[in-house]
């Protein structure tokens, strides 16, 4: 990686951070860019280089956290609701709870659920669109995302491993 490739990411984290520090203490829409910027320690031209609105930082991470999910796929999590692929997805909201938690509280939570079930489709690959069996997808993913955000609500004190279990069992 070059070193602007480098920096550019760099920035971009700064931001990212920034945006979810402050929808610690407010909702987004209540937060200027002024001062993400300011949080982040970054020019103007800096955020809009990378980002088109505040809620485009939301959906730029979103979507390279599931790259990066993609992306470490192993060929025993071809199966959407195998064990292995239920623990990983366990494991990235643990990852990623200070996000996902955040994003949940400032009542984005919506935005994360639809760019999940976006991604499980994909995954899932072609689903009959005339079908009811396409409404499977939709009710697994809500389960998991509802039990995950509980689980970190609670401090996420059982493992991932034990959580993928439960859910297992839940769905028979």
């Amino acid at each position: 990686m070059d070193k602007r490739t480098a920096a550019n990411l760099a920035v971009k984290k700064k931001i990212t951070d920034a945006v979810f520090k402050l929808m610690g203490d407010k909702d987004i829409a209540d937060i200027s860019v002024t001062e993400i910027i300011g949080e982040a320690g970054v020019a103007r031209a800096s955020f809009y280089r990378n980002y088109s609105s505040k809620e485009d930082v939301l959906l730029v991470h979103i979507h390279d956290i599931l790259q990066r999910f993609l992306d470490g796929r192993s060929p025993e999590e071809v199966d959407h609701r195998s064990y292995e692929h239920i623990v990983r997805c366990f494991r990235f909201f643990k990852e990623y709870d200070v996000y996902a938690l955040g994003m949940y509280r400032s009542n984005y939570a919506t935005v994360l659920l639809e760019e999940l079930n976006v991604f499980h489709m994909a995954i899932a690959g072609n689903m009959p669109t005339s079908s009811i069996e396409r409404y499977s997808i939709f009710t697994y993913i809500g389960a998991l995302f509802n039990t995950a955000i509980a689980w970190l609500n609670g401090g996420a004190t059982e493992s991932a491993e034990e959580m993928a279990h439960f859910f297992l069992q839940t769905l028979k």
